[in-house]
């Protein structure tokens, strides 16, 4: 129905006439609320490289859209006294990857904690621990000095072999690192420290030699030039 306004009757409105003027407007209000109009909303968005488009549930499109990107430099491990610039990307044997957020000159020793000259951290771990079974290696040398590369392998030991475990000088092995040796041929497969300040505990009683072929000894770093070997060492010649 229609309002009766009493400017265009030009008289006062009956009761009916009032009373269908609100019903009027009650209803209309009614069906808003009952049927609200739907606002433009997002339909969908899209991205193509580095341009994001946004649709509109009216067939509005927004964009492109420009993203920034970061251009992401993978050094592989971490090593000391290296520069490193920020967005570049290390690893921690299984603790994971490190995202370096500040150029810098790294330290003697890994610590995730470290700090540059404003106090800002200058890693963040972007993934780790890494849950990952020891990835293996052929050693097929006469000699094997391990670098950074070696912590955490298992190595397969396929000719006779002479092991020098370094000084942490030599290769920053961060502490807790291991390395595994399995002695896969008849030859002797044997281990000595570089100098003397590299400490190797073996076993009391057993030998710094693999016990024969089939033998798996591991080395762990347990402080800076001291490591803990165990396993299938052979026993000591008694002279």
């Amino acid at each position: 129905m229609a309002i009766v306004y009493r400017s265009v009757k030009g008289s006062n409105l009956t009761p009916t006439e009032v009373d269908d003027n609100f019903h009027d407007v009650d209803d209309r209000i009614t069906d808003i609320e009952d049927n609200p109009p739907l606002p433009v909303s997002v339909a969908n968005i899209t991205q193509s490289g580095n341009q994001l488009y946004i649709y509109l549930t009216d067939a509005t499109v927004h964009g492109p859209f420009e993203m920034p990107t970061v251009a992401m430099d993978f050094r592989g491990p971490w090593t000391p006294s290296t520069a490193y610039y920020e967005n570049d990307l290390v690893t921690r044997g299984r603790d994971g990857f490190y995202l370096v957020l500040y150029n810098h000159i790294s330290d003697t020793e890994f610590d995730e904690e470290e700090l540059n000259e404003s106090d800002q951290l200058v890693y963040q771990q972007v993934l780790g621990p890494l849950g990952l079974s020891a990835p293996v290696e052929e050693i097929g040398d006469a000699t094997f000095v391990p670098t950074l590369g070696a912590a955490n392998v298992y190595h397969r030991m396929t000719t006779e072999c002479e092991v020098t475990i370094p000084t942490n000088i030599s290769v920053a092995f961060e502490v807790s690192t291991e390395m595994h040796f399995r002695q896969c041929t008849s030859g002797t497969v044997s281990f000595i420290p570089e100098d003397e300040t590299v400490t190797i505990n073996y076993r009391e009683g057993y030998d710094s030699i693999c016990d024969g072929q089939g033998a798996v000894v591991t080395f762990k770093k347990v402080d800076t030039n001291e490591w803990d070997a165990f396993g299938a060492f052979a026993l000591l010649v008694s002279t």
